[in-house]
C-alpha cells in the first residue's frame, strides 16, 4: 500500500499506568516506551488473497478473526488503494477480487494505453505577467536588503 501499512496503533494507549488511590491520575509511560506498531490487518488481507482470491466480508472476518463490520471496512480500504475490486456493486453479499483476476474474468476493464494526461494550466493565466511581478518583488527585496546592510540592523 502506498505510504506503508495503514492503521497503526500505540502500545500502552489503554491506561499504561496504575493509580494507587481513588482520584489519583495514573502515571504515564516514558516516551521511549511508546512505539507505533502496524496493526497487521492489511498485510494479512493481502496474504489471504493468494489463498482465497474471491473474498467476502464474512469470509475475511472468519479468516482474520475480525467482526464483519471490521472486515467490510478493511475491504473498502483495500478497494480505495486499488488492491481489490468489488465485483458485485451492491450493499449486501459483496464480493471482491484482486484487480488482475477481475480483469481476467471480465468484471473490470483493463487499464491500457497511456496514463491520463494531467490538466494543463488555465488558458487565461498569463505566466509572463506573474513572472515579471515576481522579478519586481525580488528586486525590491534586494534593494531593501542592500540598504539595510549599510545601516547594520543585525549582524550574524
Amino acid at each position: 500500500m502506498a505510504g506503508g501499512v495503514a492503521g497503526a496503533r500505540t502500545i500502552g494507549a489503554r491506561g499504561s499506568g496504575t493509580a494507587s488511590r481513588a482520584g489519583e491520575i495514573p502515571s504515564q509511560r516514558p516516551a521511549r516506551d511508546r512505539r507505533r506498531v502496524p496493526s497487521g490487518r492489511p498485510p494479512r488481507l493481502l496474504a489471504l488473497t493468494h489463498h482465497r482470491p474471491l473474498l467476502s466480508p464474512q469470509g475475511v472476518a472468519d479468516a482474520l478473526a475480525l467482526s464483519v463490520a471490521g472486515a467490510s471496512k478493511l475491504l473498502e480500504r483495500a478497494v480505495a488503494a486499488d488492491l481489490l475490486v468489488e465485483i458485485t456493486q451492491r450493499r449486501s453479499w459483496r464480493l471482491f477480487l484482486p484487480p488482475d483476476l477481475a480483469v481476467e474474468f471480465g468484471y473490470a476493464a483493463s487499464k491500457r494505453g497511456r496514463p491520463a494526461k494531467e490538466p494543463s494550466l488555465p488558458a487565461s493565466r498569463n505566466l509572463a505577467v506573474a513572472f515579471d511581478a515576481f522579478d519586481e518583488e525580488m528586486a525590491a527585496i534586494d534593494k531593501l536588503l542592500t540598504s539595510a546592510r549599510g545601516t547594520k540592523l543585525s549582524s550574524p
